[in-house]
């Protein structure tokens, strides 16, 4: 299990030129949420202490031995996970153990090797770069609060000398309490690398714990008191404290949610399209930052903003919770539900990297658990291929899952140039569903910024399967509990007619707003009948104009319950239940999709509804207020 675990994480990071690109970018967020921009200098001095092949680095070996000392530099998190992961399983020995074999694998293990320097590279550039801004923030503090070198000051109680080895530890103690660091994941979470499940926790680990840190830090250099050798009492990290908060905050909150603002002011996107794209965006983007674009023609485009964003995993479960009470009803006690079970929802976002299945697992489950269909619906073979094709599909499955260079988006950008076919399945414009791709949003993909075309005609497809299971679903709380062969009684038949109606109340409401949401994405009457024609032209036009269609009680079902009765010799409970359910029935018809939730019915069945009957005397009303009465006249 752990090793094609740790080979399909090798293909989808270091081997990955597109992982390398998105790693670089996203751990700038690292430096911006700690509220630094480096200068010219940090950079230079960060490119040159790097431990790469490239031109140009390699001429401060002595700097970056230094700050590997302090613990700063060679700790990337991904990359550590990945690191004990081969240890744990002696890749290396036991895989190149015959001679051939360690031949073949030689020019693989060299580019592993490079590629290993280069991801290590990129996360060190923003950790020295960070050092570097730290350090010469909090000398320019001390100094503009009148301390020169070698004067000692007291803090937290402690002499403390104002030197450049003071300055060098507490930046690097910055630094490694702030951005990602391997060498403080728990050893708990480390564990998990050894499991089927999970890629790379020890990420989202480290980033709540450095999002916190980042808060507490800028906290306490806000109230921080330091006693100078005149004695006088002063805050001097006051500002740094003011900008890593203000850092911290643009770069979590602020820049994701300005900048979609700013996308949909440019392209002109209402608040309505931008809610009806997000029902039809991938489930991955669900509840990322979405940067809404509009084409010309009215098309619409949309950027995950999410995958370049560090901080992501802290933003995420709060895009949850908002987005499951935006799609959820506008009453009080709705509102509630809705943000319970959004919270619920983010719980699960937030635990997708500990709990979900590996890389590597993901693709053996596709074939052995989900039978032939990935997590997200895709067919990987049909259940009518001949031996041949299912082999031969299933077998593409798996080595996709190992397969390194980002191959799905270099095919991608391959197809965007009409004149070159390089590595594309289908040479020409077109994929082969039939989709085309343009050269400039693959491109910006490369960096985490690809802009995906919405395609709500396709898109309503899968929605139609999904309303098509869920009725299905719903229908069985009626006919599974209903139709149990045991003994059975009218109130319990009525109950569950309630608990199957109100599942496909939900169902069919919320399929009433997918077809809205495609609407105002620009389908047409034509692409909208074509993506529903597995459907009902009933069905679809009692949906469409909000008209709810209760479940019907067919002749099959009632013939059941009278042999179920039979066979256990009761009287069949539906005879008792029919008028009941009849009535139910009819109101149902009346009720509206646009009702904020399923209308309440109470079962006249229940024992104790029989028992007791709800009577007006029996409601404890307060008393009629008697000035009231007296003071009320004939207009009134």
């Amino acid at each position: 299990v752990l090793y094609p675990k740790g080979l399909s994480q090798i293909a989808k990071t270091i081997l990955s030129p597109v992982t390398h690109m998105r790693n670089f970018v996203s751990a700038s967020f690292f430096a911006t949420a700690n509220g630094i921009i480096p200068d010219g200098e940090a950079i230079k001095k960060a490119y040159q202490a790097l431990q790469t092949p490239l031109k140009g680095t390699r001429q401060q070996n002595d700097f970056y031995e230094e700050l590997l000392k302090l613990g700063v530099v060679n700790n990337n998190v991904r990359l550590g996970d990945l690191t004990r992961l081969l240890e744990d399983v002696n890749f290396g020995e036991t895989m190149t153990a015959d001679k051939g074999f360690r031949l073949l694998l030689k020019p693989l293990s060299k580019i592993k090797s490079v590629s290993q320097d280069l991801y290590t590279a990129e996360d060190d550039f923003w950790k020295i770069a960070s050092w570097a801004m730290e350090k010469s923030r909090l000398e320019k503090t001390l100094t503009n609060a009148g301390l020169t070198r070698g004067q000692t000051f007291k803090r937290n109680g402690i002499d403390v000398v104002f030197d450049d080895d003071f300055l060098k530890r507490e930046a690097a103690d910055i630094v490694k309490n702030n951005i990602p660091n391997y060498d403080y994941v728990s050893d708990f979470v480390k564990s998990l690398r050894k499991l089927p499940i999970g890629n790379f926790v020890s990420f989202p680990a480290e980033i709540v714990r450095t999002g916190t840190n980042i808060v507490r830090r800028g906290l306490r250099e806000i109230n921080e008191e330091i006693v100078l050798p005149d004695g006088r009492v002063i805050k001097p990290f006051q500002g740094i404290g003011y900008t890593r908060l203000f850092g911290f905050g643009a770069t979590t909150v602020a820049v994701p949610a300005a900048t979609a603002e700013a996308f949909a002011a440019i392209y002109d996107v209402t608040d309505e399209e931008r809610d009806a794209l997000r029902r039809y965006v991938a489930d991955w983007s669900k509840n990322s930052t979405l940067l809404p674009i509009k084409e010309e023609d009215g098309s619409f485009k949309y950027v995950d903003f999410s995958h370049a964003n560090a901080y992501d995993t802290l933003v995420r479960p709060i895009q949850t919770v908002l987005n499951s009470v935006a799609d959820g009803r506008t009453d009080e006690d709705g509102i509630m539900d809705d943000f319970i079970a959004g919270t619920f929802a983010s719980m699960s976002e937030f635990a997708q990297p500990f709990i979900s299945e590996s890389i590597w697992t993901e693709a053996v489950a596709d074939i052995l658990a989900r039978g032939g269909r990935t997590r997200d619906g895709f067919q990987v073979f049909n259940e009518q291929d001949t031996a041949g094709d299912k082999a031969y599909k299933i077998m593409a499955h798996l080595v996709e899952a190992q397969m390194p260079f980002s191959l799905n988006q270099l095919k991608r950008l391959d197809q965007s140039i009409e004149s070159i076919d390089v590595i594309q399945d289908i040479p020409g414009k077109f994929d082969k569903y039939g989709q085309a791709y343009e050269f400039g949003d693959e491109f910006a993909g490369l960096f985490g910024f690809r802009s995906v075309a919405v395609n709500p005609g396709r898109t309503l497809k899968f929605k139609v399967a999904d309303y098509q299971r869920g009725a299905r679903e719903s229908r069985s709380l009626f006919t599974r509990e209903a139709l149990r062969g045991g003994p059975i009684e009218p109130f319990e038949i009525v109950d569950s007619y309630l608990n199957a109606n109100r599942a496909l109340f939900d169902v069919r409401k919320n399929f009433k707003l997918d077809l809205d949401a495609a609407r105002t994405l620009g389908i047409d009457t034509i692409g909208l009948r074509n993506a529903t024609d597995r459907l009902s032209r009933v069905d679809v036009n009692t949906i469409d104009n909000n008209i709810f269609r209760p479940i019907e009680i067919s002749d099959e079902i009632a013939q059941a319950f009278a042999r179920n009765a039979a066979n256990i010799g009761a009287v069949n409970p539906l005879i008792t239940a029919r008028a009941v359910l009849a009535n139910i029935q009819a109101q149902l018809r009346l009720t509206s999709l646009n009702e904020p939730e399923f209308p309440f019915f109470e079962n006249p069945l229940l024992p104790s509804a029989q028992e007791t009957p709800a009577t007006p005397n029996s409601l404890n009303l307060p008393g009629i207020d008697s000035n009231l009465i007296s003071n009320t006249v004939s207009p009134n």
